[in-house]
Parts: structure tokens; sequence; C-alpha cells
């Protein structure tokens, strides 16, 4: 998974990381059902992109990964990158679909935060 801060892409350790941080970015990307799961230790491929947050504290409830408690600095290797995988509800397969992107484009959505996502 990957974030855009202050107009560079890079990832999220894994440190702290667990449903409550995968639940908001989730619901951040359209997908109010949340997550399946969090995944640890680069499950989808280590990033290449700088490491931009870590120690991330969210209770769950934030509407974006940046309103979570997290520090910038990190002590972490891209093999510590975090992941998510986000259930698909009826109302954002609906949504994508008028949005005129295909599942599979929603797919890769659960892994990327976009500058859109985001707000910028």
């Amino acid at each position: 998974m990957e974030v855009y801060v202050d107009g560079q892409w890079g990832t999220v350790c894994d440190d702290l990381w667990d449903i409550n941080e995968a639940d908001v970015v989730c619901r951040e990307l359209g997908y109010p059902g949340g997550a399946i799961h969090a995944y640890l230790s680069a499950h989808f491929g280590q990033g290449t992109d700088p490491i931009l947050m870590d120690n991330m504290e969210c209770s769950g409830n934030e509407n974006s990964l940046h309103d979570c408690n997290h520090v910038t600095s990190h002590n972490c290797g891209h093999h510590e990158d975090a992941g998510v995988v986000c259930r698909e509800t009826c109302k954002s397969a609906l949504q994508n679909r008028r949005e005129n992107q295909p599942s599979k484009k929603a797919v890769k959505r659960q892994y990327s935060l976009t500058p859109q996502d985001l707000g910028h």
C-alpha cells in the first residue's frame, strides 16, 4: 500500500499496523465495509519509494489515515511494508461501476491511495 504525502508517493511501515488502520484505508478508498485483512511484512511485495509513515495508531473511526497518530521518521525497511485487502460491498461495487471503473481496477485501488483519494 502506498500513500501520497506532500507531493510524494511512499509506503507505510507495518509497525503497530492492524485491522483498525486497514479499516480507515478501505473507507478512505470508498469501501464502506472496511477491511478483510491487514497484512504485514510486504505481503504484496516491497515498495521502492520512501517510507513515509510509521507507528500508525488509528482507533478505526478516522476519516483518513493522515488523521491517525503516526510518526514520519522510521526504523523500518521495505520488508515491513503494510498492506490491506478491502471488503467490497454492494454499495462500493455499484459506486465503482458508476465511476466507469471495472472490478479489476477496484481491486488495484485496494493497495494504493491516489492524490484524489487524499483530497490533493
